[in-house]
């Protein structure tokens, strides 16, 4: 998932989470020296089957990832029960139609603490 170049923007890293009925992905944002300013402005989680997710969007600091610049972007979603084979895509769009797509967003099954 990692290291593709899209629109001048690359997912550096990220952490996933997955509670009771919400996941979050944290991610690391690089924006391409060349590349104007980017600000994502919404996310949306899209399945093979069934409705895209819209998601609750939070970038650290003030928004906008400038010129080779790095930022970090949360994407929070409500979650219904998942297969243990459910794939998304996380879709990031931001101003100036720039685009990042992330495919192949796995979250794992939530356990307790100690639980296996």
């Amino acid at each position: 998932m990692f290291g593709a170049l899209a629109q001048g923007l690359k997912a550096a890293s990220g952490l996933f989470y997955r509670g009771k009925g919400w996941a979050l992905v944290s991610l690391e944002i690089r924006n391409d020296s060349s590349q104007p300013r980017w600000t994502p402005q919404e996310a949306a989680f899209t399945g093979i089957r069934g409705p895209s997710l819209q998601a609750r969007l939070v970038v650290e600091g003030q928004g906008a990832i400038g010129p080779g610049e790095q930022g970090r972007v949360l994407a929070v979603v409500d979650m219904p029960t998942l297969s243990a084979d459910t794939f998304f895509t996380l879709e990031l769009r931001g101003e100036s139609g720039r685009t990042l797509k992330l495919p192949n967003i796995r979250f794992l099954k939530a356990m307790m603490e100690g639980g296996q």
